[in-house]
């Protein structure tokens, strides 16, 4: 949910190519699926044209340009995210138990409160840094929404929860 982990694995399989005797990748993937970053995208070209290149310096050069001021915060917060989520919880996805589900989403609208509560937002430099901090803090908000839905419905009122979704809908559709 970070888009971290993601990132981190395409690098990780652009790396190892060469074993595969594979010369190159191609991708298909619309430029519109960069929320809350475009760090797959990003991960993708840079790796392609230097496979010695460390995820950890792609991610600094990511976050220092998009988010500026601030930019370890950023990086600190989507990668715990990531790591906490850990995209077990999709369709595919390892087994797990409802309350392995509720309990990694109550860890991350943890995450998420925590973030809002102590990250200022800095004066923007550029409309890169003013998208990437907007987007950001919209994926925050997208969080919330919806792991309370899923939360409400499974612990206290399915009907409450699919409410929550109705209206999480809705506010996707107005953003």
């Amino acid at each position: 949910i970070g888009y971290q982990q993601i990132a981190r694995t395409l690098h990780t399989d652009i790396c190892n190519q060469k074993k595969l005797g594979l010369n190159g990748m191609t991708m298909y993937q619309p430029q519109r699926c960069s929320f809350p970053t475009g760090m797959g995208l990003y991960t993708f070209g840079k790796t392609l044209w230097n496979n010695n290149i460390s995820f950890e310096d792609i991610s600094e050069d990511y976050f220092k340009h998009a988010f500026g001021e601030g930019w370890e915060e950023c990086y600190k917060h989507l990668q715990t995210l990531s790591d906490t989520y850990d995209m077990k919880i999709k369709p595919g996805g390892r087994d797990y138990s409802h309350l392995e589900v509720v309990s990694t989403m109550e860890k991350c609208l943890e995450l998420v409160e925590s973030f809002k509560k102590d990250v200022k937002e800095p004066i923007h430099k550029s409309i890169l840094e003013e998208i990437s901090w907007s987007d950001l803090n919209r994926q925050n908000v997208y969080i919330e929404k919806f792991f309370t839905a899923i939360i409400t419905g499974y612990k206290e009122d399915k009907q409450k929860g699919e409410e929550l979704i109705k209206e999480l809908v809705e506010w996707m559709w107005k953003h």
